[in-house]
């Protein structure tokens, strides 16, 4: 039993024109990926320049308490916890996947001994995460389902697509090991696939193995694909574009209005945002970045009163009219939606992406005060103002 031996074939029992298929077929879904990402970019430049945080030490704090650290998200909630299994469960299956490749096609071969052990071991305990994660997310879609929580058809194909990745992963985990007939000693840290072997596969003679090994490959390779090539059409993007806007949101104190040049006022003719490219860059990419997980729905003190405003609803409903080309902006969002915001920020301070709403709705409010359009408490205000000096 030498330690130093432990390790397995990358691409054991496929052909080698199988290979060239294999790889084609995910080059041709990362391109796929690509054009629709640089589709959605198209659309974010359609906005005002600029409205980027520029300080890179700024994105990496960020990207850290935000995005790795998920800050926002750990709460005494099913829904933090099943996200914490999947996040945790999705970041280390990548980067093992990538690893795996980088020994395989990299100069230096380090996938074996120690390593490989605990790679083995880790890639097991993380992948049981993931699949634990995704049934928790179908069971709170299924049974458990809040108002607030954004919801289509394209949430069931996700989760059963990334249910179905977790699942024949160790179908294939489990068959290689059966046909290879691995050494229960190394076999032993694999031990979700050692499980599956000793108890579900037993009876199967070594080549019915190595067919079904081979039939789960493809399906596990398939789906991978499936996965690449539909990230940006269903709530995965923001895997993508979270990131993103968590770095790019401008650093300044919350409820800071940006302030209005005179000279751009006269130039523009407008003082806020009547179409939505009005808004700036950033803006459009925050819009793409929303996972409608309701949390800024569930904190809004307007929502909560009965008022005729949803947070997420503004964020979802201008991300419908980008993706329509754009257009008017209040023929979209009504008057009464942006009067309603009390402008307290509980909804942009629960938001695990940082996507600014109040900034996004103070924006068109200001289109509104420019065209006379004062409605609500505010014009009760002027008007108290104007007839009282009060």
């Amino acid at each position: 039993m030498n330690m130093n031996n432990a390790t397995r074939e990358v691409f054991g029992n496929i052909a080698p024109w199988m290979r060239v298929m294999f790889f084609i077929m995910i080059a041709a879904s990362i391109a796929v990926l690509v054009w629709q990402v640089v589709a959605h970019l198209r659309q974010w430049r359609k906005g005002q320049r600029g409205g980027f945080e520029r300080d890179w030490r700024v994105w990496l704090q960020r990207l850290t308490v935000y995005a790795l650290a998920q800050k926002r998200v750990h709460k005494k909630s099913l829904g933090a916890f099943l996200h914490l299994l999947l996040f945790s469960g999705f970041v280390v299956l990548t980067i093992g996947t990538t690893l795996l490749a980088i020994a395989y096609d990299g100069p230096y071969d380090f996938h074996h001994g120690w390593y490989y052990l605990f790679y083995e071991l880790t890639m097991d305990v993380f992948g049981v995460a993931f699949v634990i994660g995704c049934l928790l997310a179908i069971y709170r879609r299924a049974f458990q389902r809040k108002p607030s929580l954004g919801h289509s058809r394209s949430d069931w194909w996700l989760l059963g697509l990334l249910l179905s990745l977790g699942i024949t992963g160790f179908a294939v985990e489990a068959l290689r090991m059966h046909y290879t007939q691995v050494q229960p000693w190394l076999a032993h840290w694999s031990i979700v696939g050692w499980l599956i072997d000793v108890t579900l596969l037993r009876g199967i003679d070594v080549g019915n193995a190595q067919t079904m090994h081979l039939a789960a490959w493809w399906l596990h390779a398939i789906l991978v694909a499936a996965l690449f090539a539909t990230i940006p059409v269903n709530r995965f993007l923001h895997v993508i574009t979270g990131p993103m806007n968590i770095a790019a949101r401008p650093e300044r104190p919350m409820g800071t209005l940006v302030p209005l040049k005179m000279e751009e006022v006269e130039q523009t003719g407008r003082t806020g945002v009547h179409e939505l490219a009005d808004f700036n860059r950033q803006q459009l990419l925050s819009l793409d970045s929303c996972m409608e997980c309701g949390r800024c729905e569930d904190a809004c003190p307007a929502t909560a009163t009965g008022k005729p405003l949803s947070p997420k609803a503004v964020v979802i409903d201008l991300r419908g009219l980008m993706s329509r080309g754009g257009g008017d902006v209040h023929g979209t969002i009504r008057d009464e939606t942006l009067w309603a915001c009390t402008m307290c920020q509980a909804c942009v301070q629960e938001c695990p992406v940082l996507i600014g709403h109040v900034d996004l709705i103070s924006d068109m409010r200001r289109d509104l005060v420019g065209e006379g359009k004062l409605s609500g408490p505010p014009a009760k205000a002027l008007q108290q103002i104007g007839s009282q000096s009060n």
